[in-house]
């Protein structure tokens, strides 16, 4: 909320202020820092059948997360089994990635349809017979509505022949509802989302499909029937309000706020400008203050000649994505809110400026990497899924700081929905399983996860200023990178399992998931828990430890050790265990720490400071 609202200034007109010159459009504040805007695209195309390829893509970064959702939403919709037969949103994206090789966590920067067509031999051209076309469109029966609108009514609403009802002025302001699925795939399905200006219901029925609860308003009565009816034939549930948004904006609370206000009509302009939006007096900034108030996530619909500039003027941080629709340039929507707090890099310059700042972050790996951790998954996988018994021939000793096997509530009061293995540095990888060249392929992960860390705090080290080789064998911080390793396995004792918050000893530590979402870390930010959403072997996550933080002060500030914390959830219908592993670099056990990193000869080692920072997750029930 604080990002959202910063260089946003009051809202005279709606504050109870009788003051007159208060209702005059406030001009925008000149923002304290220069904004930074965030290009995507979506596209989406008709093969001619209402079946749709369905793309995302990344101008100035990858959104890779914001497509899965997306195309993720969109088929769970398509398999509903009250709908399979009359909506167009098949876009069968699971079986493509099966396909390709790809696991659901793995995130490539666009995902399309399986049903493209296929290339045919050319055939020769006939001459067309005289007479109508068999593919020609019913007649528009609509009076006043163009004949360009009528001829996308399925475009807008793809059950538009089951009783779809639309007023003039909804023609052509109405999402499309491609678009508008693809917004409400942004969104979360625990949100709660207000749609303040929902005319005939387009984006409120693509959020239903989606959210968990939806408020729609609209000061027109004839609109919010025609928006009930419409809703009643998709059987989704909506609070349709007849009212002031800008009244009831300030009341409500919500986790999205939606904002489709009135352009003006079809003639917006060329260089459209927020000043020219006109609800009873209110510009488009002055809504945009209005939602901030309501929920700390807005997506303002906007149109398609909307500069990148004027939308810079809206907030420090924006993403700007230019929708089409079969190749032609509907509209621009404007998230705010909506960044990912945990940045997703693709280099180590990337991970360097994350740690400095939040000192978190989630790194695309390389192939070789990729497929390191994705033979890895399977070991681990075909480890913990043999009984009971096999597993307990590993267990080299009782206690949680020994390495080897351990059964569900070895590891403490905070562990006991997880059981796992721990290897202690040099520790030997025993053959867990029988019949596999299980010890090589550990130590090939191992050793290529180890040359990542070893990178890393290189790459850290160098963007501070201080020697790239401080953190190797007999540096001042000899960091054994990932020498110690851990494979936890959760398993779902309840809905939700949450270990205690807390912040990592070590120098560095790197984290495969290798579950889907929703399960993984949550790291604190400003504005609350932030999920670190990317799982699947393309992904390592990059946390810096308290002594990476203590070892590089530098300017303007240290390294932050970041508050995190793990978290796994499970659905009704999806109980499986998640899986993670966890690389520590840190200095050698019998370290002294002084002031975190030191020498200091009466300080403590730093295994036994170690065992103090975790002496919540050990202690037994």
């Amino acid at each position: 909320m604080n990002a959202l609202m910063q260089g946003l200034g009051c809202l005279g007109c709606l504050d109870g202020s009788s003051d007159g010159d208060a209702c005059e459009a406030p001009a925008p504040q000149p923002l304290a820092a220069p904004a930074r805007v965030v290009e995507t695209e979506l596209r989406a195309r008709d093969d001619g059948t209402r079946n749709y390829r369905l793309e995302r893509r990344a101008v100035a970064w990858a959104c890779e997360d914001a497509v899965r959702r997306c195309a993720n939403a969109a088929v769970d919709a398509a398999l509903d089994e009250s709908l399979r037969d009359a909506l167009d949103a098949r876009l069968g994206l699971k079986d493509e990635m099966a396909a390709c090789g790809l696991a659901e966590g793995e995130l490539p920067l666009a995902f399309g349809s399986s049903r493209r067509p296929r290339r045919q031999p050319k055939k020769k051209k006939r001459k067309k017979a005289p007479g109508p076309s068999r593919l020609a469109d019913a007649p528009n029966p609509q009076r006043g509505v163009d004949d360009k609108y009528w001829a996308q009514r399925f475009h807008y609403f793809s059950l538009y022949d089951c009783g779809i009802q639309l007023d003039a002025e909804s023609w052509y302001s109405v999402t499309p509802e491609k678009i508008a699925l693809a917004i409400a795939a942004r969104c979360r399905p625990t949100d709660v989302v207000v749609d303040a200006f929902c005319g005939c219901g387009g984006n409120a029925i693509a959020l239903a499909r989606r959210c968990r609860h939806v408020i729609a308003i609209d000061i027109d009565a004839a609109k919010v029937e025609k928006a009930r009816r419409n809703a009643r034939i998709y059987g989704v549930a909506v609070d349709f309000v007849v009212g002031d948004a800008l009244v009831l904006l300030k009341t409500l609370r919500a986790d999205v706020c939606f904002l489709s206000p009135p352009w003006g009509g079809p003639g917006y302009g060329e260089d459209f400008r927020l000043e020219a939006i006109d609800v009873q007096g209110v510009d488009g900034f002055g809504l945009l203050r209005l939602a901030a108030a309501c929920a700390p996530r807005v997506a303002y619909y906007l149109p398609r000649t909307l500069s990148v500039k004027e939308a810079a003027r809206l907030a420090p941080i924006v993403e700007v994505e230019s929708q089409y629709l079969n190749d032609k340039l509907k509209a621009k929507t404007v998230y705010i809110g909506f960044e990912e707090a945990v940045p997703v890099v693709a280099s180590l310059d990337g991970v360097a400026d994350a740690l400095s700042t939040i000192g978190c972050a989630q790194l695309l790996v390389d192939d070789d990497l990729r497929a390191h951790n994705a033979a890895a998954s399977e070991l681990w996988h075909a480890f913990f899924a043999a009984d009971e018994a096999h597993r307990r021939q590993f267990a080299l000793a009782d206690g949680a700081d020994s390495g080897g096997y351990h059964s569900s509530g070895m590891l403490g009061r905070y562990n006991a929905h997880r059981s796992g293995v721990i290897y202690e540095h040099d520790e030997a990888v025993p053959q867990l399983v029988e019949g596999v060249a299980f010890v090589e392929r550990v130590e090939a992960w191992r050793g290529a996860v180890t040359a990542l860390a070893r990178d890393v705090l290189g790459a850290v080290a160098a963007r501070r200023g201080a020697p790239a080789d401080m953190f190797a064998a007999g540096g001042a911080f000899d960091a054994r990178a990932a020498g110690r390793f851990h494979v936890k396995r959760t398993h779902a004792g309840a809905a939700r399992v949450l270990l205690p918050a807390h912040r990592d000893p070590s120098t560095l530590s790197l984290i495969v998931h290798f579950s889907a979402p929703p399960t993984g870390l949550e790291v604190r930010t400003p504005r609350g828990w932030a999920r670190c959403a990317r799982t699947g072997p393309g992904v390592v996550t990059v946390l810096a430890g308290s002594v990476l933080a203590a070892a590089l002060p530098g300017v303007p500030a240290c390294i932050p050790a970041p508050t995190h914390r793990v978290v796994a959830d499970w659905e009704e219908d999806d109980r499986s265990p998640r899986l993670a592993a966890t690389f520590f670099c840190e200095p050698r056990p019998d370290a002294r720490m002084a002031d975190v990193a030191g020498d200091t000869s009466d300080a403590p080692t730093y295994a036994t400071w170690r065992a103090r920072s975790y002496k919540k997750y050990l202690k037994k029930p």
